[in-house]
């Protein structure tokens, strides 16, 4: 009989645990129409937050609702990320503080212009929109391609054909146009 109370007992100090831990947690979306207090970025390397604050201010003091993904759009369309990832943690007050961890594009680290023996490399340089510091993009490399064309037909060499290749180093790209 003491035996079984003693299990009993167990018994019902595990149930009371389990079910203190379980009321005790908080739903997934505890964020959902939370204020938003302040938003922060993870993983910026060469953007700088105060770059982005122009974009995020904004949403600050709005509730966290449809508008995060308003957000995220506008941070997909400055193309400065491969990947974004939202997270949120309590702040002192009842809101919550917008964590977005970022993996961002690289970005160019040099250009040079390989086969330009007809042009020299100021002007090549002035008609790209590729510039050092910037991220990369393959779609304006291949725009600055058909830039590089127009300053060899401007000059008169209808013949001039231009690619690009680029490498990643640890930096970021080097790109290198081919003419």
């Amino acid at each position: 009989m003491r035996s079984q109370l003693k299990k009993l007992f167990v018994l019902l100090l595990i149930f009371c645990a389990f079910s203190s831990f379980s009321f005790s947690q908080e739903s997934d979306d505890w964020y959902v129409d939370k204020t938003i207090s302040k938003i922060t970025f993870k993983g910026l390397k060469s953007v700088r937050q105060s770059d982005l604050s122009g974009l995020t201010s904004s949403y600050i003091g709005q509730k966290f609702n449809d508008c995060f993904y308003d957000l995220l759009n506008r941070l997909e369309a400055l193309n400065y990320f491969e990947e974004i990832v939202p997270g949120a943690i309590h702040d002192s007050g009842n809101g919550m503080i917008l964590v977005l961890t970022v993996v961002e594009k690289p970005v160019v680290t040099s250009i040079k212009f390989r086969g330009n023996k007809k042009v020299r490399n100021p002007p090549l340089k002035e008609a790209i929109s590729l510039k050092v510091g910037n991220v990369f993009s393959e779609s304006e490399a291949l725009m600055d391609e058909r830039a590089i064309r127009d300053v060899y037909l401007e000059k008169g060499f209808s013949s001039a054909r231009v690619s690009h290749i680029y490498e990643e180093t640890e930096t970021g790209i080097a790109v290198t146009f081919v003419i």
